[in-house]
């Protein structure tokens, strides 16, 4: 009998990493076929980037010409990325850390060119303030779709998602002071078809990509709604709505080859927070919503 993924994926152990070090890797999460799948997909994304709202470009470090570093609303792109969205182990784990009532929020590809992939310096994540509640984290899943080795890897300070917003804008101002600076931080070194999950409080960055590899990461971000209800910053009518998109990507996944082989996860938030129910034959027309038309 298949593992009911809703009863759980993650040991104590890696639930207690996840709380005390601010990330949790998870390997071999996509298989050879959604891998592939998803990259081709990237692929032609990739092929006909061109300036503009969801397409960011800039310098790159060796030539100043721009190179695409970043595209937004992945999600609504692909419907590869869509079933990818709805990884019956990463929804379990996420509804591990965060509660029945998680629901995704924003979703990027981000990349690191060949010769020229753009630095990202020291940082925390949007919603990361002192604020903003900690009881229930936020945090990413971060899709790799190329391998990271120490030219193209994720640095992170763990315990720093634990700091304050104060020592933390002491330490960024020192750490991004001059070249990037890996002092008291650690690489995390990740292969295709992994999985991270990093807290948007943990303090991290990368150097600009010397290497002629290829990193490509699909960034998810998955927010709880009875805080996001109560604090923002996004309203009321987005967590419905995102809601209503994860429920669509689950069944995107289920009508998938390799969804169709696989226990799907079962989306069952409180009824007091399940806020975006989807008819049974309900076809969503987008799964793009932008942010800032949502924040209060």
């Amino acid at each position: 009998m298949p593992r009911n993924h809703n009863d759980g994926v993650l040991t104590s152990d890696q639930v207690q990493k996840f709380f005390l070090e601010g990330f949790l890797h998870l390997p071999g999460i996509l298989g050879e076929i959604e891998l592939a799948t998803v990259r081709s997909a990237m692929d032609e994304v990739i092929r006909t980037a061109t300036p503009g709202e969801d397409f960011r470009f800039a310098p790159g470090h060796r030539d100043g010409k721009n190179v695409l570093s970043r595209v937004e609303y992945v999600v609504d792109k692909s419907a590869s990325v869509r079933a990818m969205l709805a990884h019956p182990i990463v929804l379990s784990a996420t509804e591990q850390l965060a509660g029945r009532d998680f629901f995704p929020t924003s979703d990027a590809m981000v990349l690191k060119m060949p010769g020229q992939g753009i630095a990202v310096p020291w940082h925390r994540d949007l919603a990361s303030t002192d604020d903003y509640p900690s009881e229930v984290p936020v945090f990413i899943a971060d899709y790799y779709l190329d391998d990271a080795d120490k030219y193209t890897c994720l640095w992170v300070v763990p315990g720093s998602h634990l700091w304050s917003d104060e020592k933390t804008k002491i330490v960024v101002k020192t750490m991004n002071d001059g070249a990037f600076s890996t002092v008291g931080a650690k690489a995390v070194l990740m292969c295709a078809g992994d999985v991270l999950l990093h807290n948007v409080r943990l303090l991290h960055g990368s150097p600009p990509n010397e290497s002629d590899a290829l990193r490509r990461v699909i960034y998810i971000t998955m927010h709880t709604a009875h805080i996001e209800w109560e604090h923002g910053p996004y309203n009321h009518e987005y967590i419905k709505a995102k809601q209503r998109v994860l429920r669509g990507c689950i069944r995107e996944r289920a009508r998938s080859p390799y969804g169709a082989t696989e226990q799907q996860f079962s989306y069952r938030p409180p009824a007091a927070w399940d806020k975006g129910p989807l008819g049974p034959n309900e076809q969503l027309i987008t799964y793009r919503y932008d942010r800032e038309e949502y924040k209060i």
